[in-house]
């Protein structure tokens, strides 16, 4: 499969029909979702390794982690009308049988053996520091690998690698994109904003 045919997989996905400002249920572009899982592929993190998404939304990254090969996904968010449209779209695409969808607040999190975690977090515009509780609680996970989303900005930065060393995690930076956030809640007047982000990459390192 291609990274095309992986985007195209995404795009079939719908975004949530009634967002809630508060949640900042940005869904994620599918060419973004499609070049982290493109990447977690071809590095192993994804056939038969189990996968947790958190602040799923609509499932795109967990329904296309199942459709990738993953043995066993979690679809994780609060809104239970996203994770219905998730469901339904897991079952036309034939991958219910693989995905537990779960409805609960980040970071109430408690799962074991999780081996990648892929998200794109709130970026913390109407909760300061929602996306750093998230990513706090994938290093709680212990998983092996994690991707995850957040807003370019120096100082974010320092602190997100501040805590992934602290967490005896190695930090990359896999590439940086414009993020579309089309007009789709009320207080939107642009016809399109763009968001600059940076997609990193966590390694948890080897025991000394």
């Amino acid at each position: 499969m291609r990274k095309v045919d992986i985007e195209k997989i995404i795009e079939k996905i719908p975004p949530h029909s009634h967002p809630d400002t508060r949640l900042e249920q940005y869904v994620t572009p599918g060419s973004i979702a499609a070049e982290i899982l493109w990447e977690a592929l071809l590095t192993g993190n994804i056939v038969g390794k189990t996968i947790i998404d958190l602040g799923c939304g609509t499932g795109r990254f967990a329904i296309a982690a199942a459709i990738l090969g993953a043995k066993h996904v979690i679809c994780l968010d609060i809104d239970h009308s996203a994770l219905d449209i998730a469901k339904k779209c897991a079952l036309e695409m034939k991958v219910d049988d693989i995905i537990d969808f779960v409805r609960a607040w980040v970071p109430h999190v408690h799962f074991i053996n999780v081996d990648t975690v892929i998200q794109n977090p709130p970026f913390g515009v109407w909760r300061k520091h929602a996306d750093l509780i998230f990513l706090t609680t994938a290093f709680d996970l212990k998983p092996k690998t994690i991707y995850s989303i957040h807003k370019a900005n120096p100082r974010s930065r320092e602190v997100i690698m501040r805590e992934a060393e602290n967490r005896n995690y190695g930090t990359k930076i896999i590439s940086r994109k414009r993020f579309l956030i089309p007009p789709f809640m009320k207080h939107h007047y642009k016809r399109k904003h763009y968001v600059l982000i940076e997609i990193f990459k966590f390694e948890l390192k080897d025991k000394i």
